[in-house]
């Protein structure tokens, strides 16, 4: 495949353990579908529950033609993604991204200001929906479980942060009752 800004022959890039076809010339990255997402979680474990949501806030992008998708030879759609300030181009046909150089590292860090800004009430609410997908989500069992215990922990840390007594009462309350 060769890469749709500058037609350079994309190579196979390790990016924390998932392979993905890289430009080394212009430092683009291409994403099969779902290795977005992957590369999402592979990045901070604290961002697995949070969705990868491209199509999420359609009021916030205007879709506009963009390059070519390398693996399929259409035009791919050019978007703004979120408040994150990518561009991101998706393509339709195979559902791949491509991502300029550094835009990955951008979208994670836009994910990790908001989670940090996100209130226990809000982490309550996150982990009642994760809690629902057990059941009812896209992914698989394991997946979604996993997806509720992570947000589960950060519900922990947000409450014994916003409630300093909180975590001394539960450190006494397992120090005392250590069957519980």
């Amino acid at each position: 495949m060769n890469c749709p800004k500058c037609s350079a022959e994309l190579a196979v890039l390790d990016v924390d353990g998932l392979e993905v076809d890289s430009c080394p010339s212009c430092q683009g990255v291409w994403f099969d579908n779902d290795e977005l997402r992957q590369g999402k979680d592979l990045s901070d474990e604290n961002l697995v529950w949070m969705d990868f949501e491209l199509w999420k806030h359609t009021d916030r992008f205007e879709l506009q033609p963009g390059v070519e998708c390398p693996k399929c030879a259409v035009t791919m759609g050019s978007m703004l993604y979120g408040d994150t300030g990518v561009t991101v181009e998706h393509c339709s046909k195979c559902r791949g991204v491509w991502l300029d150089e550094g835009e990955l590292e951008h979208i994670v860090r836009s994910l990790q200001d908001e989670l940090a800004k996100r209130s226990a009430s809000e982490l309550l609410s996150d982990s009642l929906k994760e809690g629902m997908e057990i059941v009812t989500g896209p992914e698989n069992l394991a997946s979604e479980w996993s997806d509720f215990k992570q947000v589960m922990k950060l519900l922990y840390l947000r409450l014994t942060i916003e409630n300093s007594g909180l975590q001394a009462l539960v450190e006494s309350t397992v120090r005392n009752n250590p069957m519980a």
